[in-house]
């Protein structure tokens, strides 16, 4: 599974030139940047506020809280409850899942992220590693978000999960959660050329099976990955560019 991450840590134009068709959609994407802080590590356990595009507004970032909340959830303490199961998505039961076949079929998004973090396991000693693209560009995952109303307050929730796949070799080598009942699992990255097919309305190009399809492991040369300092602890780096710097480990014994 996949619950931490670093998103919008790069120079903000590279965002807005990545994601915007116009130059006036560039300048319109910019000042939306302008508000949003970038997160060198995040952690799904706090449901922070990602950056996302929508098939609703694909034009816009907008933040959503990681955690979904179907709109069905009746009240609070259910909609609390969801959004702690929902953090990912498996892709291949998102039409099927009863917080996730709504979503899949009318709320489909981009996670706009930087790189993610997965630990190897030795014993009890759990090393991290930062996966980013080779090229080190910005990339988005595949997500479904929703919408929900808490009828009391009338407060709107906008939230966000993150579909995922089978590891591929690199990340297979790397996660080994003896925790893990699903096995190594990885984040739906998408090719550009197939950002805009996920946002695609079904009754479009993107019927279920076409959606699916999408939903594959990213090819493993494309990929690089390496030790960072610990996430979790005292000496945890935090939300600090030192979450992504290089670190050795001497009891680590893996080679990728």
């Amino acid at each position: 599974m996949c619950y931490d991450i670093r998103f919008l840590t790069k120079d903000k134009i590279d965002y807005a030139k990545r994601y915007s068709a116009t130059e006036e959609g560039t300048s319109a994407f910019m000042q939306q940047l302008e508000s949003i802080a970038p997160r060198y590590y995040a952690t799904a356990l706090d449901h922070p506020n990602v950056a996302v595009i929508t098939n609703e507004h694909p034009e816009d970032i907008s933040l959503h809280s990681w955690g979904l909340i179907p709109s069905w959830a009746k009240n609070p303490n259910e909609a609390i409850k969801l959004s702690n199961q929902t953090f990912n998505a498996p892709g291949e039961t998102i039409f099927d899942k009863p917080a996730f076949k709504e979503p899949a079929r009318n709320k489909r998004c981009l996670i706009l992220l930087d790189g993610f973090y997965v630990h190897h396991y030795i014993d009890k000693l759990a090393f991290p590693y930062h996966v980013q693209l080779r090229s080190e560009l910005p990339f988005a995952v595949a997500g479904l978000w929703d919408e929900w109303i808490d009828r009391d307050s009338g407060q709107i929730k906008r939230t966000v999960s993150m579909v995922t796949t089978t590891a591929n070799e690199l990340l297979a080598k790397i996660s080994n959660d003896p925790k893990s009942e699903t096995g190594p699992r990885m984040p739906v990255i998408l090719h550009r050329d197939a950002e805009r097919d996920w946002l695609m309305p079904m009754e479009k190009k993107a019927d279920r099976e076409f959606l699916l399809s999408l939903c594959k492991p990213y090819p493993a040369d494309e990929l690089q990955a390496y030790t960072v300092a610990r996430l979790k602890g005292k000496s945890a780096a935090g939300n600090t560019q030192r979450a992504i710097e290089k670190v050795d480990y001497q009891e680590l014994t893996l080679v990728i």
